[in-house]
């Protein structure tokens, strides 16, 4: 579609250098200035729609939240079961040795 407009540019130019009177001459500068912008502009929309990211993958506030308790959570996780291993064996009695049987 862009290219439609810059077509339309030269065909206006080409126009513009057959003109015979003021009037047509402004009206086909006029002409090209706004096909040519408008193509300029729909091929710099085009790049910058191909550029952006989908926006089905951008993480929610809350969602991001919740993935941040969970790393939290991870972290201490490993630390608190070491303290409670470490509690646990240090108060824990040890048993007893049992004889072998012997038969």
């Amino acid at each position: 579609m862009p290219w439609l407009m810059f077509l339309l540019a030269v065909l206006s130019f080409v126009l513009l250098c057959y003109a015979h009177s003021l009037l047509l001459g402004i009206l086909w500068t006029v002409l090209v200035i706004v096909f040519f912008t408008a193509g300029t502009l729909k091929l710099i929309a085009a790049q910058v729609g191909n550029a952006s990211r989908d926006a089905g993958h951008i993480i929610s506030p809350e969602e991001l939240r919740r993935y941040r308790e969970q790393a939290q959570a991870r972290k201490q996780a490993p630390a608190a079961s070491e303290t409670a291993v470490a509690s646990a064996a240090a108060t824990r009695d040890p048993a007893p040795p049992t004889p072998p049987a012997n038969a």
